[in-house]
C-alpha cells in the first residue's frame, strides 16, 4: 500500500515540464515509504524510533508551555492569548500521543 501511494505522489509531485511543483509532499511521502520499509523489516525497531521522535516532539510541546505560563505570569500577554495558545498546544500534544502509540 505504501509503495502505491508513493508511486502516485511522486507521479503528481511533478508538473507536464518535468518541474518538481511539490517537493515538500514528495519528501514527505518519500519518509514514510522509508518508514514502512524499516518496519517491515524489523517492526520492534521501527517503532521504538517513532516513539522516540515523538517523545522528542513531547518534550519540546511541555517547554513551549512552560515558556507560555512563564510569559503570562510575567504579564506579558493577558489570559485570552495564554488560553488559546494552550488549546493549541493541547491540541499538538494529543495528537503527538495519539501517534506515538504505547
Amino acid at each position: 500500500m505504501a509503495r502505491a501511494r508513493f508511486a502516485v505522489i511522486e507521479k503528481l509531485a511533478y508538473g507536464e515540464n518535468s518541474t518538481l511543483i511539490r517537493p515538500m509532499m514528495l519528501e514527505e511521502h518519500r519518509k514514510r515509504l522509508g518508514f514502512m520499509e524499516r518496519y517491515e523489516a524489523d517492526a520492534g525497531a521501527a517503532m521504538d524510533r517513532l516513539r522516540s521522535h515523538f517523545d522528542v516532539l513531547l518534550a519540546a510541546i511541555a517547554a513551549g508551555r512552560a515558556e507560555l505560563i512563564r510569559i503570562h505570569r510575567a504579564g506579558l500577554i493577558e489570559d485570552e492569548v495564554l488560553h488559546d495558545l494552550e488549546r493549541d498546544l493541547d491540541v499538538e500534544e494529543l495528537a503527538m500521543t495519539l501517534q506515538r502509540g504505547n
